[in-house]
């Protein structure tokens, strides 16, 4: 494509300043890409079948760009941003500047073939958060899970998966905690059912090894832990 705002992305870096090359500014450029190009479809007057229709592009990729899902190629947003009439060069380079740093290579790639991609936007978000609220009512919070009780509750969920896919799902679910001993980790607010609690996954020695997790990671600062109880 003869388009001067192609060679302009092309000399951005590809990490901009300040660590923005990480997990977390991945995340957040897949974010505001998707944003923006759902607001200038909006300004354009364009339904999604409409821009599918000018743009050659199937609908379902036009709205899995705007959600943040997917694969981002740098022709589909040029093609979009061409037919949403964004004349500006800057505006051009800013939206493929976007497009290169969601692409960046994240650490939960290599387990593609085991998450969908709905969950892939999540683990973005997850690794960006500053905060995180959960509520468990069947199972204790992924990012609290002891290996032990991760492997028995993706048993149970994945009981026939092999045991090479089963360790792999566990280390993925092991790989998501570091976000909690990061240099700058979000705060984790996470309300438990009492149910979780009671609820045994795996024998005794796993669930006395994980319920003092849960006490140990209440000493952590950025951890903060509540219990709904039955009554």
């Amino acid at each position: 494509m003869n388009d001067p705002a192609w060679q302009a992305a092309d000399v951005l870096p590809a990490s901009p300043p300040g660590g923005a090359g990480d997990q977390s500014s991945a995340a957040a450029a897949r974010l505001v890409l998707g944003m923006t190009l759902r607001r200038l479809r909006h300004a354009a007057g364009l339904s999604l079948a409409t821009a599918a229709e000018a743009t050659g592009l199937a609908a379902t990729l036009i709205s899995d760009l705007e959600q943040g899902l997917g694969s981002i190629a740098l022709r589909d947003v040029a093609g979009l941003y061409t037919t949403y009439q964004v004349d500006d060069l800057g505006d051009r380079a800013t939206l493929l500047g976007l497009a290169r740093q969601a692409n960046l290579p994240q650490w939960w790639h290599r387990y593609r073939d085991l998450i969908p991609a709905w969950f892939e936007c999540y683990l973005g978000l997850e690794q960006a958060a500053s905060l995180i609220r959960s509520y468990t009512a069947q199972v204790l919070p992924a990012l609290l899970q002891t290996p032990d009780y991760a492997r028995a509750v993706i048993a149970l969920t994945h009981g026939d998966a092999v045991r090479p896919e089963l360790r792999q799902r566990v280390e993925l679910r092991m790989s998501r905690q570091l976000v909690l001993h990061g240099p700058h980790p979000p705060h984790l607010w996470a309300v438990i059912d009492e149910a979780a609690l009671r609820r045994p996954a795996g024998t005794r020695t796993t669930m006395r090894a994980q319920l003092r997790h849960l006490i140990s990671a209440c000493d952590q600062p950025n951890i903060t832990i509540c219990v709904l109880p039955f009554r």
